[in-house]
């Protein structure tokens, strides 16, 4: 077994826990004020969801992603 880190923050372990829930080819809506949200949509797709597809909500207003 190997060992893992123990030097980490209660922020970076929810971080690192919805970056895995995101999936190749999901779609994730990301509000202004979510900068933990938007890190770890940032992280997933840098890992293994290169394909996923974010959205920003801006009032009511999409910017989507460019390709």
């Amino acid at each position: 077994m190997s060992e893992y880190s123990k030097d980490y923050t209660v922020d970076e372990l929810m971080t690192v826990l919805m970056a895995r829930e995101v999936r190749n080819d999901d779609v994730m809506i990301v509000g202004v004020a979510t900068p933990m949200v938007w890190a770890a949509f940032t992280l997933a797709k840098v890992t293994h969801a290169p394909d996923a597809i974010y959205h920003y909500i801006m009032g009511n207003t999409f910017v989507m992603e460019p390709r």
